[in-house]
């Protein structure tokens, strides 16, 4: 799928006369349209591709309603359809056991055998989930039987959710009756836009490991004074960052209260690590996938949970003429991570200081031969004239590699702005 998400594709799933289309007429005309009680219409085997206009959609990016049905298409239409698509509504009847049992008999095992060739015979090495799509089950007909409405009391549904992790969730609907019809096409969208599959596994019921390594650098560089809590004013910068707005005296305490069920969440009435990534737990338990992608999305997280390209290079154009070194700027922000970092005060970072500097990047960027080509102390210690000079000589040699460090380092959150801004271009 693209990693540019410019819409959200809605491919429309599932057995012939469940509903689909009837779905779709409904959320588009709002009202329900049925050709055996108007004989003045119709009712088409599949509809033309529907938009749903940027304005009235989450994140203001457009929406488009695939129709599929097996009576104008073919199996390689299927196919074709199912690559494209963004997310899948695999839609069922509840009053038809049938169509039910399709979803794991067919549907299911088929968008997972097309997902599995699709990722075989790419040409790039990319991860396997990036080929999953979000998958939201739909039971259709509610108006039907108003005793069977909860997909959390069906077992065939709960083993599906259980099987398959990529359903994000199930949502019970009427186009006859107009019945959660908007929420169908809601929730389709915010499992694309707000996945739960990348930082969150619903069988266990925890952040998955990748999340909590997301979350873990984020608490790091919000942990300004490097203590191992998030202070009241660290946590109000934090909230400031991602959201706009201050906490409040009592939200604050509100979210303390949150964390007070274990002990090791809090510490002096400061928030832990534990604490923080219980806060991202509860944030999914609670369906409230946004807040936590929010927090992803300003750190620099693209949906498969790695660094995204816009944030972790530069767009400068830099004339043959000239090189391109290190601005005040950055300079400022090297010497915070330096003073940060130096638990001991001696003017110098040791190797433990040095590899906590570094434990938000996916590796020590500097090997031990680091310590035999700048300055340092007796004890091997380096200063701060050999840890400036690391990063000249690697911003002179490898800008790329100076660039991805910086962000990892966090410098686009530290000032709010692009990494632009941490270099200069210089006549040679």
């Amino acid at each position: 799928m693209n990693k540019e998400l410019r819409e959200v594709r809605i491919l429309m799933l599932g057995e012939s006369g469940v509903g689909k289309t009837s779905l779709i007429l409904s959320l588009v005309s709002e009202q329900f349209l049925d050709d055996t009680e108007d004989a003045n219409f119709d009712l088409p085997a599949k509809l033309e591709p529907i938009t749903i206009p940027a304005e009235v959609t989450l994140e203001k990016i457009p929406g488009l309603i695939i129709d599929f049905s097996f009576r104008e298409q073919t199996d390689q239409d299927l196919v074709n359809e199912i690559e494209k698509a963004s997310v899948i509504c695999l839609v069922y009847s509840i009053d038809s056991e049938e169509s039910k049992q399709k979803l794991s008999t067919f549907w299911l095992p088929k968008i997972e055998e097309i997902e599995n060739t699709q990722f075989k015979s790419s040409s790039n090495f990319q991860d396997q989930s990036q080929f999953k799509r979000p998958i939201v089950i739909v039971g259709n007909k509610t108006d039907t039987d108003f005793d069977r409405n909860s997909p959390t009391q069906d077992g065939i549904i709960i083993q599906l959710v259980r099987s398959f992790s990529q359903i994000e969730t199930c949502v019970m609907c009427s186009a006859k009756t107009l019945k959660n019809v908007p929420e169908v096409f809601y929730y389709a969208q915010k499992s694309v836009l707000y996945p739960t599959a990348p930082v969150y596994d619903v069988d266990k019921k925890q952040l998955t490991l990748l999340g909590v390594k997301c979350f873990s650098r984020i608490f790091k560089l919000c942990d300004m004074d490097n203590d191992g809590r998030l202070n009241d004013s660290e946590l109000n910068e934090f909230q400031l960052k991602c959201f706009g707005v201050s906490l409040s005296s009592s939200s604050l305490q509100e979210v303390k209260s949150l964390l007070r069920s274990n002990s090791e969440n809090l510490i002096e009435n400061e928030i832990t690590l534990k604490g923080f990534l219980h806060l991202q737990m509860l944030f999914f338990k609670k369906g409230r996938h946004e807040t936590s992608w929010t927090v992803l999305k300003k750190f620099g997280y693209a949906k498969t949970l790695s660094l995204s390209q816009e944030y972790t290079s530069i767009s400068m154009k830099i004339p043959d003429s000239c090189s391109i070194e290190l601005s005040q700027k950055c300079y400022e922000f090297l010497q915070f991570l330096f003073n940060k970092y130096d638990q001991d005060n001696d003017g110098c970072l040791n190797e433990k200081e040095l590899g906590e500097l570094f434990s938000v990047c996916p590796i020590v960027p500097w090997g031990k031969d680091v310590h035999n080509t700048v300055e340092t102390n007796l004890d091997g210690s380096i200063t701060f004239c050999g840890y400036l000079s690391q990063w000249i000589l690697t911003t002179y040699f490898d800008i790329k590699t100076s660039a991805e460090h910086l962000a990892y380092l966090g410098y686009n959150n530290f000032f709010n702005e692009t990494l632009n801004s941490a270099y200069i271009g210089k006549l040679f």
